[in-house]
C-alpha cells in the first residue's frame, strides 16, 4: 500500500494513527475511551518497525504518529527514518509547555552526542 500511495505521487505518509476503542473501568462501572499509559508506550514500537521497513523504499517522507511520549521516542522516531514525530498525546495531557522541555532534551541529546543535524541520525 505505501509503495502504491508513493507511485501515486503521496508527499508524506503517517503511520499510524490509533484506533481508539473502548474499555471498561471495574472500579467506576464506566467506559473508559482511553487507553492506559502503560499502552500508549508500548504503542511506539510497532511504529518504529514499520517507519524503518519502509524508509528507503519509498520517496514520500515518513510520520510517526502514536506513541511518542519523550525526547528519547522522538529520537528513535527520527533514527527508524520518521521526518515528522507527532506528539499530540502527551501535549494534550502535559500542555503545549511541554515542547519546551523535548526541544531542550533534544538539544542535550544532540550534543552529547555530536549530532547537529536531523538528518545525520535519521534511519541510523
Amino acid at each position: 500500500m505505501a509503495q502504491r500511495l508513493d507511485a501515486a505521487g503521496a508527499d508524506a505518509l503517517v503511520l499510524f494513527n490509533r484506533f481508539y476503542q473502548p474499555d471498561f473501568d471495574l472500579e467506576s462501572l464506566e467506559v473508559r475511551a482511553q487507553p492506559d499509559s502503560e499502552q500508549l508506550a508500548s504503542e511506539l514500537l510497532l511504529r518504529l518497525h514499520w517507519i524503518a521497513v519502509l524508509y528507503g523504499s519509498v520517496k514520500a517522507d515518513l510520520a510517526l504518529t502514536g506513541g511518542v511520549h519523550s525526547a528519547t521516542d522522538v529520537v528513535k522516531a527520527m533514527m527508524a527514518g520518521a521526518k515528522v514525530a507527532m506528539m499530540t498525546s502527551a501535549l494534550l495531557k502535559r500542555g503545549i509547555t511541554f515542547l519546551d522541555t523535548i526541544s531542550t532534551e533534544l538539544l542535550i541529546w544532540m550534543a552529547s552526542t555530536s549530532t547537529n543535524r536531523s538528518n545525520r541520525c535519521r534511519a541510523a
